[in-house]
């Protein structure tokens, strides 16, 4: 069988979490790893049994190393993903993309120039209870579709790791702006937001405990999104994630505080239960993208327009204003 030599570069939490599909995928060999961190490289290394850096050079110098997940933290993104593709790789880059639009297009050209696969991980388009929405909205089982309403609330402790180093609508709120563009099967014009914060600016951290975000796409579906850190440390689920996609002829809901997808249509209603490791269905995509040279799910340009909605929900919030898209990017 042949396989794929992969190495990835940045192995904090979700780096580790590549790690692990990498070595569950048959298609895969990992081969390597980088991280600045020489003692979290070190680990993981050790850990995994394969060999670690913690400068990328010597990774991306490697034959036997053909594609990439790089995991670093959003604010260095493009360093190393540029240098990736400039040494022919094929590129896994985490959610988001980047963390202003400028940088995103120098990712996004530098991607068409290598002529290599290049995928943004947002993971929850694998998620087999998002996907079979998705599926439902393309088949017409739902109708015309006219609203989505999507929440992501994490624990407010999230911040005793993240230290408010930047907002919610960029950590988690790309993840259900780019699940919303993608149902919608169109792009945002229109975006108001507002946002709370009072929890966590008492814990010192000055970002936002809740948003709400309001999307008008250009074919007239209207997308909600709740997304905030406030839930209590001791959440039994630690997280609360919900999305329900409403249409002419039925309703679609995803819960994952119980694991479920609900569905009640004009002709059908059912409940089915569904587990699985959405990263995994992403790292396995990826790996059919390089070896059977297939298509990505989630394009540079995917990456982009989520960002794009991010920003424009920040500046709503700042603002208290409505933002068109697209955003100026000069």
């Amino acid at each position: 069988m042949r396989q794929v030599g992969v190495g990835v570069i940045g192995v904090g939490a979700m780096g580790e979490q590549h790690v692990q599909a990498y070595r569950r995928n048959p298609l895969a060999k990992l081969v390597a790893v980088a991280d600045v961190a020489e003692a979290r490289a070190k680990e993981i290394g050790a850990k995994y049994g394969v060999t670690a850096y913690t400068d990328m050079r010597p990774l991306l110098s490697r034959d036997d190393v053909q594609a990439v997940s790089i995991c670093t933290s959003d604010h260095l993104h493009v360093e190393p993903t540029l240098q990736a593709l400039a040494a022919g790789k094929h590129v896994l880059l985490e959610k988001p993309i980047a963390t202003t639009l400028a940088d995103a297009d120098r990712i996004i050209a530098a991607a068409r120039q290598a002529g290599v696969k290049f995928m943004v991980g947002h993971i929850v388009r694998f998620d087999p209870r998002y996907a079979k929405v998705k599926e439902m909205i393309d088949a017409g089982a739902l109708g015309e579709l006219e609203t989505i309403f999507a929440r992501r609330l994490n624990l407010a402790a999230a911040q005793n790791v993240l230290k408010g180093r930047v907002s919610v609508l960029s950590f988690l709120g790309v993840h259900d702006f780019d699940i919303m563009r993608w149902m919608a099967g169109s792009d945002a014009v229109r975006v108001h937001t507002e946002a709370e914060s009072r929890l966590l600016k008492s814990r010192g951290y000055d970002v936002e405990d809740m948003t709400f975000t309001l999307v008008r796409f250009a074919n007239g579906v209207i997308g909600c999104a709740e997304i905030g850190w406030i839930l209590p440390d001791n959440h039994p689920r630690r997280a609360d994630f919900k999305l329900e996609a409403i249409g002419t002829k039925g309703v679609a809901s995803v819960d994952l505080l119980e694991q479920g997808l609900y569905v009640c249509t004009e002709r059908e209603g059912f409940q089915r239960p569904s587990f699985g490791h959405s990263i995994d269905a992403e790292v396995a995509h990826f790996m059919d993208c390089v070896l059977r040279d297939q298509t990505p799910l989630v394009s540079g340009e995917d990456g982009r327009a989520a960002l794009e909605m991010s920003l424009a929900a920040q500046k709503s919030a700042r603002t208290g204003e409505v933002v068109t898209l697209p955003l100026d990017t000069a």
